[in-house]
């Protein structure tokens, strides 16, 4: 799915670039814990590599997911829905509670990835869940009022631009730039 957004969209269509915004799974057969790791709104799991490196070195399961929409074009936001991201999360939180070889897990999340982590322990049971980290969450966005996504869907059907909070030129393949008012909603 990644590869063919790319190439269909342009955004750094390489095999690096593709590799690097994958979601990953890192073991070396010997853990007794793991870690899901969870990106934010205009990120990918490049952006938390390095810790999981350093948790991978401890001898860790580590895990990421790459929430849809991400990862491929900025343009993927427009019609993803958080319910998507929440069974995704879920489904990753799940994937560590139900390893039989760990004894405990631990989340790391950064900004909405940490929303979506609370939501999920919120209300699963999770015996096997040690610790949460969660990285700049996103409790609170402090400009942000609904109304404006209102407005935003109704001046879309006449301009395409009324669709983004911010459109910019792409700079990095690891993160968006551009941002939409329904993935803001």
């Amino acid at each position: 799915i990644i590869t063919q957004a790319r190439q269909q969209s342009g955004f750094y269509p390489t095999e690096k670039a593709i590799n690097d915004v994958s979601p990953f799974e890192w073991s070396d057969g010997t853990e007794q814990y793991g870690i899901l790791m969870l990106h934010g709104l205009m990120e990918s799991p490049f952006l938390i590599r390095d810790i999981a490196q350093y948790f991978h070195q401890q001898h860790y399961l580590v895990r990421s997911l790459l929430l849809p929409g991400h990862g491929t074009a900025p343009g993927d936001l427009l019609s993803v829905s958080s319910q998507q991201w929440q069974k995704c999360c879920d489904f990753g939180v799940q994937s560590m509670a139900n390893a039989q070889q760990l004894k405990g897990f631990y989340l790391l999340a950064v900004s909405t990835g940490a929303n979506l982590s609370l939501l999920a322990t919120y209300r699963q049971q999770l015996p096997k869940l040690k610790g949460i980290i969660l990285i700049s969450p996103a409790l609170r966005i402090r400009y942000y009022r609904p109304v404006y996504t209102k407005i935003s869907r109704f001046l879309s059907h006449f301009c395409a631009r009324a669709k983004w909070v911010e459109k910019c030129n792409e700079k990095d393949f690891a993160r968006y730039y551009s941002l939409p008012f329904h993935a803001v909603d």
